[in-house]
């Protein structure tokens, strides 16, 4: 049985998540990740009043600004919660402040927001709380031959072992592994019952002795998003005698995406510091970058695509960021999403020309998380109008994402990846043809740019995951004219308990690169 203490636990970490129920306790003790129910059509915000850009000056957590917030606002309370008890381990950085999306961030500033911890496996009680709400019996990982990154991520294992292996995470009692002999040592420093097989026969039966009476596991199956839980491409497969073990023990096997978004898209307080030294990083990079530009255009010298290119990845060396190569886009190649340039197609920067830059940076180190950002420009002294009507068009359905969000969280309810690209491509779609937005809104992001949580993807796939709080997304709604040009506005968000966080600059107009 699951314990009070542990259930507490549970409750502090799913309160820190989008995917709410209602009362003081209800959003942490009501189905967060369970399947949740589609929320109302009329439950969409209007989109938030555009502030000037939000130039996040020293890369850093935002003020509580001067606007509304709507995270101050608590939901109401269908019936009384009972006080949790003191959690058994530290409970999440918090200040109860609710937070301005597009408040300029102050690292240090008092009304810091909160931070949800990143678990892992050795954070067994608060797992098994994830399980017992999820009502499941267990978590099964499960690897052969390097085949599951997700399970070798988290157990972190000793060496590789050779043969096939399971570790089980119950909703109660006991972690247990089961391995093979001559991979027994590889397991040493997890903490699990051991139980070691020699032969085939003998894992099968170690397996069901596992699993008997067992109704419901987790495992890494292509659940709810369009990619495997944790962010892989490919499905993981489950071996023909794991699968016919289930079917005998007749247990349902659940995808475990849910639970790998707190074990692996999670940025926790580290990550989320190393994310906004990451987006002061890129903001300079950007500036230095669009500086050189409008310096070279204004001498007459030619610059490229490729050699603006190329300055920005010698700069990210300088500054100690990684990311993958810029993207550098000008004219009618802006048309293209996500152009890269190269040597051989380097194009002349030209006055007249719109200019899009594509970044995406974090501090070299296991805990970096990335910062991306889509600015865009024009190489001229004014914007064209027909140029300033478009990007206000994508800047507006970039700020109806933001607002769904912080719309749904101040009323405690579910919010899936889908639903806020559907938000978006609405609001674009009632003055522009469907193609001309032609990629997904946004994707997760933390340590990896293709982050392991739930994805703004309406597009490509119907992402069913549900937004979880300390997880992170970008928002980057585009329109594109095939052989003319293409805009795209993007920012990162950092999904807060209190309300969502645009941590990159969120641009109010294009950029007049010659402007007096």
């Amino acid at each position: 049985m699951i314990g009070p203490r542990t259930l507490a636990l549970a409750s502090l970490l799913l309160g820190m998540t989008l995917d709410l129920g209602s009362g003081p306790a209800g959003p942490w003790l009501r189905g967060a990740l369970a399947q949740p129910a589609e929320a109302p059509d009329d439950a969409r915000p209007a989109a938030p009043a555009k502030a000037a850009e939000a130039e996040p000056a020293s890369g850093r957590p935002a003020k509580a600004g001067k606007a509304a917030r709507p995270a101050r606002r608590p939901a109401k309370a269908k019936a009384p919660a009972p006080t949790p008890a003191t959690p058994a381990t530290p409970a999440p950085t918090s200040a109860e402040v609710p937070v301005d999306p597009y408040a300029s961030p102050e690292l240090g500033d008092a009304s810091k927001v909160i931070v949800p911890p990143r678990l892992g496996l050795g954070d067994v009680a608060a797992m098994q709380g994830l399980l017992a709400v999820q009502r499941l019996d267990g978590w099964l990982l499960q690897d052969r031959a390097g085949s599951n990154p997700v399970a070798l991520r988290l157990l972190a294992l000793a060496s590789r072992p050779e043969k096939p292996w399971v570790y089980l995470l119950p909703v109660s009692g006991e972690p247990s592994v089961v391995c093979h002999d001559s991979d027994a040592a590889a397991f040493d420093k997890v903490a699990a019952k051991r139980v070691i097989y020699r032969s085939d026969r003998e894992r099968e039966q170690a397996l069901r002795a596992l699993l008997k009476g067992k109704k419901s596991v987790a495992l890494e199956l292509l659940g709810g998003g369009p990619r495997v839980a944790g962010g892989g491409k490919a499905v993981v497969q489950v071996p023909a005698e794991l699968r016919a073990v289930f079917r005998a023990l007749r247990i349902a096997a659940v995808s475990s995406d849910h639970l790998v978004q707190y074990t692996s898209a999670v940025w926790g307080e580290p990550g989320y510091l190393a994310h906004h030294v990451a987006a002061h990083h890129l903001m300079e990079l950007r500036k230095e970058a669009l500086a050189y530009v409008a310096a070279q255009v204004r001498a007459g010298v030619t610059v490229t695509d490729y050699e603006v290119q190329q300055r920005l990845l010698r700069n990210m060396t300088m500054r100690g960021v990684v990311g993958p190569d810029p993207s550098v886009a000008s004219g009618v190649n802006t048309a293209t999403p996500a152009y890269q340039p190269t040597s051989k197609t380097a194009t002349p920067i030209r006055v007249g020309d719109l200019l899009l830059l594509q970044l995406a940076v974090k501090v070299d180190r296991p805990d970096g998380v990335f910062a991306a950002q889509t600015w865009v420009a024009f190489v001229g002294e004014t914007v064209p109008e027909r140029v300033s009507s478009l990007f206000a068009a994508v800047a507006g359905a970039r700020d109806q994402a933001v607002a769904l969000m912080a719309e749904r969280n101040r009323r405690r309810q579910p919010l899936r990846g889908h639903e806020v690209d559907a938000a978006a491509r609405a609001l674009l779609g009632k003055a522009h043809p469907a193609d001309r937005f032609a990629h997904a809104l946004g994707h997760s992001i933390d340590t990896s740019l293709d982050g392991a949580g739930a994805d703004l993807d309406g597009f490509a796939a119907k992402d069913q995951r549900s937004l979880v709080a300390g997880t992170g997304v970008t928002v980057g709604p585009g329109l594109y004219f095939t052989g003319d040009l293409g805009l795209c506005s993007e920012v990162t968000v950092f999904l807060s308990p209190s309300g969502p966080q645009v941590t990159t600059a969120a641009q109010s107009a294009v950029q007049a690169l010659l402007a007096p």
